[in-house]
């Protein structure tokens, strides 16, 4: 799983280092699960305001990408639903409510 920041064409990807987050331009993921702004760990969000400046009209989006299981898991939950929240564990389990 990786954690990305995306702003207009442009992407960048969570790194931990000594522990530490920090951002590097990364190519543009094929697919993201988005995730809410409010959802976002804020020392991650923090980092990002810190270290990468997003000028213009562009929307910042956070989101990740998953493991195979994990998509597949999620496409059997949500098939045939309209709504709900879908929720992803630090451990990988997924719940929707």
């Amino acid at each position: 799983m990786n954690f990305y920041a995306i702003a207009g064409k442009n992407a960048w990807c969570l790194k931990l280092s000594g522990g530490r987050p920090r951002y590097i331009a990364a190519e543009f993921p094929r697919q993201i699960y988005e995730m809410e702004t409010p959802t976002v760990p804020t020392d991650y969000a923090l980092v990002f305001q810190r270290q990468i400046a997003v000028f213009g009209q562009h929307t910042l989006t956070w989101g990740v990408t998953l493991p195979g299981r994990t998509t597949d898991t999620i496409n059997l939950m949500v098939k045939g639903r309209k709504g709900g929240d879908l929720i992803i564990t630090a451990d990988g389990e997924v719940k929707l409510n």
